[in-house]
């Protein structure tokens, strides 16, 4: 384990009623959470700990007041790699 990026504080957006978010993981494991993150950071995405709802972390890479303004981060998304679905 990386005690370094095991100490790190989760600071969460939280979800907010008239936001849409694209989603692109959901954890159990807080450190796998975390490299998820970063990685996807690393690959030019905004990721964030979206919030922990019955047991995950739910990370977002982008949140938006319509579905169709996240359909290009989504695109990008799917090339490389990453199983994108929109929290509404």
């Amino acid at each position: 384990i990386n005690t370094h990026t095991a100490s790190l504080e989760i600071q969460f957006e939280g979800v907010k009623k008239d936001l849409k978010y694209a989603i692109v993981g959901c954890f159990a494991d807080v450190n796998n959470a975390k490299n998820y993150v970063n990685q996807l950071t690393t690959n030019g995405f905004d990721a964030k700990f979206l919030d922990f709802n019955n047991g995950l972390y739910r990370i977002s890479i982008e949140s938006s007041t319509s579905i169709d303004s996240l359909q290009n981060t989504i695109h990008r998304a799917t090339q490389k790699g990453y199983n994108t679905w929109i929290l509404k």
